[in-house]
């Protein structure tokens, strides 16, 4: 850890914290004293330096940029993945890269650090089973609590309430990524859209792991899709294998992510099919 210290005229501070003029330079036979007004504390980031099995995360954090927030006045509580969790090779893999050196030069470096972000203090008596924390990455990571187990989305945790000035940080094995679009939609039970991306070639465009890229997606439900075959007189495989299935597919997806309050503001919304615009009313 390192003291950041400042001078301003006869204004001395340490880490934030005042060192006033008539408690400074108290000297004793082996040093000197200079009395603070608080206890220092190092930042979370500081907090992550100084663990060894995290040196990753912290190049990482330095790398998105994420050091001078991270050592704010917060609050924050950093879910921090172990060494071994960055190289773990299902991680590599749904990133689309090969090395931890490749993962670290992600334009979106950023935006996956913060899904380890909680803002606020989040000790770990607070982490209980169904609990979920919204990150700075805008989702949320929900808690699973089983015996003596503990996980935050599929991440174990395996140590807990390092406390730093700033905040605290938790252990964790895995690294946290948020749901790509193509997750999203199995999980809401739209089957036939997940199948259809599958077959179409596009659940990688909408990785937001792979891509880096945020989408709005207007997702036609299961019972669309069979309206829609039953006007076409066709089935769900020759679906599958249409050769236009990608362009109808794309006709959906739009760029940017747009919540259903901000439509109004843009009623024509271009899609990914190029030259197809959909129009929105409210």
């Amino acid at each position: 850890g390192k003291l950041s210290v400042t001078k301003d005229g006869d204004v001395v501070t340490v880490d934030g914290v005042d060192v006033p003029a008539a408690t400074r330079d108290t000297l004793a036979g082996n040093g000197v004293i200079h009395a603070v007004g608080a206890v220092l504390m190092p930042t979370v980031v500081e907090a992550v330096k100084s663990v060894a099995t995290l040196s990753t995360l912290a190049s990482a954090i330095a790398t998105a940029g994420l050091a001078e927030t991270l050592s704010g006045a917060g609050p924050y509580t950093v879910l921090a993945p172990t060494d071994d969790a960055f190289t773990d090779q299902s991680v590599l893999d749904t990133l689309g890269v090969t090395t931890v050196a490749e993962l670290l030069t992600r334009a979106d470096l950023a935006g996956i650090l913060q899904q380890h972000v909680v803002p606020g203090l989040l000790p770990s008596g607070d982490i209980v089973n169904g609990a979920e924390f919204p990150t700075l990455q805008g989702e949320t990571v929900k808690a699973t609590v089983a015996g003596a187990e503990t996980k935050l989305g599929d991440a174990t945790v395996t140590a807990t309430d390092s406390i730093a000035g700033n905040g605290r940080v938790h252990t964790i094995n895995k690294v946290l990524l948020p749901p790509s679009l193509a997750d999203v939609a199995a999980t809401l039970g739209l089957t036939v859209l997940a199948d259809l991306l599958a077959a179409a070639d596009l659940a990688a465009l909408l990785s937001y792991h792979i891509t880096g890229r945020v989408y709005t997606v207007f997702a036609p439900t299961d019972a669309a899709f069979a309206a829609y075959l039953a006007r076409r007189g066709v089935t769900k495989q020759v679906l599958l294998e249409d050769a236009e299935l990608a362009d109808l597919l794309r006709y959906h997806v739009v760029d940017g992510k747009t919540m259903a309050g901000q439509l109004v503001a843009t009623p024509m919304q271009g899609t990914l099919h190029g030259t197809g615009k959909l129009s929105v009313t409210k």
